[in-house]
């Protein structure tokens, strides 16, 4: 929503890019837009029509998480670390992961669609399947990599390329790596979960956001509401 300015006469009107303004309206920063959205979205009713925008950041969390317990505990069993630095293996290929694309989702898709900024539902889809698929799968699986090479090299768990060895770095890889039918499983999961999330997100604000509020009161009373708190 790139401007959604208010008219003397008492109305809330979105204007898209490109398009004329009015010398008398009074444009919004996209900080008071999205207060005004989220106060619009917590006192929507009935909730269930609205409830993508209060689990979205969860669900695609929860699946990164997942593909993520799942990447570092084969990478873990193929550096034979055994028991080795489970917390230093497993909190940032899991947990981090996880926040981080919670966070991506809130800021990449979700706000942009709440301001108005995204209204193609397969250019959404295709970012937000793409946004997941590199934070469940690549980023979980770099992370694993960093944080066990280092285990495996302290406590001699595998032997790596060097002096006196036969292989290289990319047999490394192959070696430890998790086998490409999971990975392309966990890439298809996660690119439908991060679609679907982002898909129905957008049709939700055509039906139910997209509109500004029509009354100046109305308007104005979810204004100072949010910026009383």
């Amino acid at each position: 929503m790139d401007q959604q300015p208010v008219k003397m006469r008492g109305e809330a009107v979105l204007f898209k890019r490109g398009e004329r303004i009015p010398q008398n309206a009074l444009p919004l920063q996209d900080a008071e837009v999205l207060s005004i959205q989220t106060s619009r979205i917590n006192k929507f009713q009935p909730q269930e029509k609205v409830r993508v925008y209060h689990y979205s950041s969860y669900a695609v969390s929860a699946t990164t998480s997942i593909s993520g317990l799942v990447i570092a505990n084969v990478m873990r069993r193929n550096f034979r670390l055994g028991g080795l630095r489970k917390v230093l293996t497993y909190v940032p290929t899991v947990v981090i992961s996880g926040l981080c694309a919670g966070a991506m989702q809130e800021i990449l898709i979700k706000r942009q669609i709440l301001l108005g900024k995204e209204s193609c539902p397969p250019c959404v889809a295709v970012k937000g399947g793409c946004l997941q698929a590199g934070l469940g799968v690549v980023y979980p699986y770099v992370l694993s990599l960093l944080t066990c090479i280092p285990t495996a090299r302290d406590y001699y768990t595998l032997q790596f390329p060097g002096r006196g060895s036969n292989s290289s770095y990319l047999q490394l890889l192959r070696q430890v790596s998790p086998k490409s039918s999971w990975m392309f499983g966990l890439a298809l999961l996660n690119i439908y979960v991060g679609s679907y999330v982002a898909v129905r997100q957008l049709q939700v604000f055509a039906q139910h956001l997209s509109r500004p509020p029509s009354k100046m009161q109305e308007f104005l009373k979810e204004s100072n509401e949010m910026l009383d708190e």
